[in-house]
């Protein structure tokens, strides 16, 4: 009876590291075959955009004539791009919860900053995670689609 009691704790903390690994890049057995990666490692990139002259929405004053304020709106994008031919994956995402504050750390299959494929064009996708999510959320369709 105890060699039962001690073996549930022991599989739990011998499971734990992969749990804490967080991997975003596996694909379920029974998924559709489309899901499958494709040929290309994958690439993952930041970058840092202004929307100049953006209405800010928040200064508009209620009955305020004239135009109404404005400020150059920075926008932070992930880039998922098809990566140079051998390229090894494997590469880590930081972020919080949507708490706002828990951290936490995703494992996917993109290298951060890796070198674009070259001789080949790739169609753009546009991903949204829309409010009030964060560019992590989307990250394995990101490489998927990549």
């Amino acid at each position: 009876m105890t060699a039962r009691f001690l073996a549930a704790p022991l599989a739990l903390a011998l499971a734990a590291p992969a749990w804490a690994q967080n991997p975003i890049d596996t694909i379920r057995p029974d998924a559709p075959d489309l899901a499958a990666y494709g040929d290309w490692p994958v690439g993952t990139r930041e970058v840092s955009l202004t929307n100049p002259g953006q209405v800010d929405v928040l200064n508009v004053e209620a009955g305020a004539e004239g135009d109404a304020p404005t400020y150059d709106r920075p926008l932070t994008v992930q880039l998922w791009y098809p990566a140079a031919e051998g390229t090894d994956p494997g590469g880590t995402y930081r972020t919080v919860l949507r708490d706002g504050d828990t951290p936490a750390t995703l494992t996917g299959r993109a290298v951060p900053d890796a070198a674009p494929a070259e001789g080949e064009t790739f169609p753009l996708v546009i991903l949204s995670h829309g409010y009030p999510g964060n560019r992590w959320l989307m990250s394995p369709l990101g490489e998927n689609l990549a």
